[in-house]
């Protein structure tokens, strides 16, 4: 008991503070003796009036009442010098207190402190803010106390054990608990050098009419306008939790609106009255009836200035009245949903006050700060950096994470504006990242990776850059894949192309290969025009059939479908080139609802059309004007009348086609290479010419053109028929109407026709001669033996028609017909079947006075 006594005696410095001198031995305030010097003190009382000792005893002696002096202890202790400084080390077993501050060591030079008022300053010093009212005093200082006194701190520990126990080196927190109930909290088996934590702490004191407080009472607030008033007053326990803290925040549940976030879910905070505050300016006033005392404490806009009153989150001024009274004032309280302005942090309805905390929190707070002027040579800095060392000896041996940041909202979304790393500020260089090497990603996100930069130094070879992707329904991953190509050469800059492929479940790596789906593309300098751009279609974009030129042309390379209207300036061409003119031919509106066909070839115009060409509308109204000579390669369908003023001309292979109700070809009309003019038909049965027939005494006689064709109804074949019915088609020689035969047509029968002669029977082998008969029909049945071409022989005798029949049973081997001289009504000789069991029957016209012989008939 003795050894605290004494010791308390001496730490709360009640002996005189006289300096010690040789000669007095005195001793000086805060002076610590060692456990073995105490032990001299026998009971002591303090003069509470001047600190002095009143009856004391040292070593058993009687002291009157005046300072300890060193002859009284003895020689033992650690002697002073002149200015009262230890000159020995002090060494103690036990432990050194000081209850209110403590300093430490000395600042290199000795301009005194203006808030204290004195000459001495340490070099670090515990729990004071040296009278500095914006400063808290229970603040700890090593270093800064005055300008050039500097500290450095060397925190060594090693991370061995579990989280709180040696599983971190150094904790900091922001939370209103002792350390039992707020470790390090690192958790797991990590070891943390530095683990720091702030959390949305309650406020140090509350109160509202609302509001329980910890020892079961309510108390009410009331507010104006630089003050509020607490009724009844807090406990002394209560208001030792906010004095001593120095200028700390008040808030208010009383708001002026809300700051309400630009997105749908964004952070809205309300607009509230708060202040600053003294704990220790508290004074009480007594309500005379009742005998209820209250705390009224003064309220300041800020720390600094002092000012007296309330401010609100969105004004640094002082509110105009008490908060509650201005207009657009009302509670925060979260059973409000509909008002103007809902309430978003509080539920009570009555006014209630919290003290001692704060807003918005930021963990680090890492700044760089250049003062221009004062001969300084540091002109870079760093905020922060991260040097990840890994000395391996092989590959993959370890794992380092530069930065994780880990958000977590218990199953719940945070706010929309909520950000995990924000980089802002007047700087051109908001983030920049080391060269990622080849195979390595510069950026990688589930929806974006960048790909570190891959030389290409082989022809045709290709890189993906970067992807950006997202993700279906049903797990698949549609993607945009931004790469480059090398090209044939690839040390030659103009052969490289850039693309932006789409794709599904696109490779990372490979631009040709391993995709799940790939898409088309936007290309660069695809078709060796450095400046051109190119809308291709198909996979990897294949198909380049659009491209915008860099000499500002528009190329469209494949076939074109155009589902909506196109139009072209008022003035403007539509240009169609040739391989020798870039001005070959051009549409233009001519006016009045017509096309104008122009060239610029001298010489030149016209419409070649390989397709259907309809032309609809009146004679007058959608009608096509042809002025010079015009080739149809495809059908033309037109809806009225057509005249032409010049030649309708078929170009040798072309048909002259007509439709019926069942065939787009139900019979067509053809010229062969000798000018002979064809009928055909794509109808299964049918064919043929049909003209209107005419009685002998209706035939024109006059005005025809030799060799024109009708039908007598009334006439017989000049060679008989054989059933004797009237009826038989007709020529016009020149003079008169003739039969098939050449004679002249009559309207009485004739005699019978002569038999046809019996089939005969030829071997053919090679070239192969087949008779034509003087007179009437003939079949005949060819046997091929060997591969055989068939030709004729022969020709009608004169005024006669003969028909041949060739029956050619199948065969293996090939055997062609008759070609020389003979005209196929098909266009083309019959081909031989060659299935067996069946038969090949052709038949043949020879007439007299004409070259060709008719085939097919």
């Amino acid at each position: 008991m003795k050894k605290l006594f004494c010791a308390t005696i001496l730490a709360l410095s009640f002996l005189p503070a006289t300096a010690y001198s040789q000669q007095s031995r005195t001793w000086i305030q805060g002076q610590v003796l060692t456990s073995a010097q105490m032990n001299a003190f026998d009971a002591a009382k303090v003069n509470t009036t001047n600190g002095t000792l009143t009856n004391p005893t040292i070593n058993g002696t009687s002291l009157s009442s005046r300072p300890v002096q060193w002859t009284d202890i003895g020689s033992s202790i650690p002697g002073l010098d002149s200015n009262g400084n230890v000159t020995a080390p002090v060494n103690t077993a036990g432990s050194i207190t000081a209850l209110t501050q403590a300093y430490f060591g000395t600042t290199p030079l000795d301009y005194g402190l203006a808030q204290t008022n004195t000459s001495w300053r340490p070099g670090a010093a515990f729990f004071t803010s040296f009278g500095d009212s914006a400063a808290s005093p229970r603040a700890i200082h090593l270093g800064g106390l005055g300008s050039h006194n500097d500290a450095y701190v060397n925190l060594i520990g090693m991370l061995m054990g579990h989280s709180d126990n040696s599983g971190a080196v150094l904790s900091i927190q922001d939370t209103d608990g002792e350390f039992g109930a707020n470790r390090i909290g690192a958790g797991g088996t990590d070891g943390i050098v530095e683990f720091t934590k702030t959390s949305n702490v309650a406020p140090r004191l509350e109160a509202g009419a609302d509001i329980t407080n910890a020892d079961g009472v309510v108390r009410t607030v009331t507010v104006d306008t630089a003050d509020f008033k607490v009724t009844p007053a807090f406990t002394p326990a209560q208001l030792a939790l906010i004095q001593g803290n120095g200028i700390i925040r008040v808030y208010l549940n009383w708001k002026n609106g809300n700051n309400t976030a630009s997105t749908p879910h964004g952070f809205s905070i309300p607009n509230v009255y708060y202040g600053y505050m003294d704990a220790t300016k508290v004074t009480t006033t007594t309500d005379a009836t009742t005998g209820v005392v209250s705390d009224v404490f003064p309220v300041m806009v800020d720390d600094d200035s002092q000012g007296p009153g309330w401010r609100t989150q969105n004004s640094i001024t002082a509110a105009a009245a008490a908060p509650g009274t201005n207009t657009g004032d009302t509670i925060d309280t979260t059973t409000d949903t509909t008002s103007s302005a809902p309430g978003l942090v509080w539920h009570y309805a009555d006014t209630a006050v919290f003290i001692g905390m704060s807003d918005g929190k930021t963990i680090h707070n890492d700044m760089a700060q250049y003062t221009p002027g004062n001969d300084s040579i540091t002109r870079a800095m760093t905020g922060v950096e991260y040097d990840l060392l890994a000395d391996q000896t092989a590959d993959y041996q370890y794992k380092v994470d530069g930065v994780m940041i880990n958000v977590d909202g218990n199953g719940h979304e945070l706010t929309d504006d909520s950000i995990e790393m924000y980089l802002g500020g007047g700087i051109k260089h908001h983030l920049q990242i080391g060269d990622a090497f080849c195979g390595q990603y510069g950026i990688e996100t589930s929806g974006f990776s960048l790909n570190g930069q891959c030389p290409l130094t082989t022809a045709n070879s290709g890189v993906n850059i970067a992807k950006f992707q997202g993700e279906t329904g049903n797990g698949h991953h549609e993607a945009m894949v931004f790469s480059m190509s090398s090209g044939a050469d690839p040390n030659n800059l103009t052969n490289y192309s850039m693309a932006l492929t789409g794709g599904i479940d696109p490779n990372d790596t490979s631009t040709t290969t391993a995709w799940g789906t790939a898409l088309g593309a936007l290309k660069w300098n695809s078709d060796g025009d450095m400046q051109s751009l190119a809308l291709c279609g198909g996979q990897f974009g294949q198909y380049c059939n659009l491209v915008a030129s860099g000499d500002g042309t528009v190329k469209l390379k494949g076939a074109t479908v155009v589902s909506a209207q196109m139009s072209l300036t008022p003035g403007m061409d539509l240009i169609f080139q040739s391989a020798t003119s870039t001005t070959d031919a051009y549409l233009y509106g001519a006016g009045n609802g017509v096309i104008g066909i122009g060239t610029g070839i001298s010489g030149g115009g016209g419409l070649t059309m390989p397709g259907l060409l309809n032309v609809g509308g009146a004679a007058t109204l959608g009608s096509l004007t042809v002025t010079g000579g015009s080739t149809f390669s495809g059908q033309i369908a037109i809806a009225n009348n057509a005249t032409w003023t010049g030649n309708l001309i078929a170009e040798a292979g072309s048909q002259l086609m007509f439709q019926n109700a069942t065939s787009t070809t139900a019979a067509y009309v053809s010229v062969d290479a000798l000018g002979n003019l064809l009928e055909n038909t794509g109808m299964s049965t049918g064919g043929g010419f049909g003209v209107t027939p005419r009685t002998y005494s209706q035939l024109a006689t006059a005005g025809l053109t030799l060799g024109t064709q009708s039908y007598c109804s009334d006439c017989y074949d000049s060679a008989g028929d054989a059933d004797a019915v009237a009826g038989a088609p007709v020529w016009w020689n020149g003079s008169t109407w003739v039969t098939a035969d050449g004679s002249p047509a009559q309207t009485t029968p004739g005699t019978v026709a002569a038999a046809v002669t019996p089939a005969s029977t030829i071997t053919a082998s090679g070239a192969t001669t087949i008779p034509i008969p003087t007179t009437g029909s003939i079949v005949y049945v060819v046997n091929a033996t060997a591969d055989a071409t068939l030709q004729f022989s022969g020709s009608a005798a004169s005024g006669q028609s003969q028909e041949i029949t060739l029956i050619i049973p199948a065969t293996s081997y090939t055997v062609t017909l008759p070609s020389t001289g003979v005209i196929y009504a098909g266009g083309s000789a019959p081909t031989v079947s060659t299935v067996s069991g069946q038969q090949t029957l052709v038949n043949y016209r020879a007439t007299s006075g004409v070259t060709a012989i008719a085939g097919g008939i």
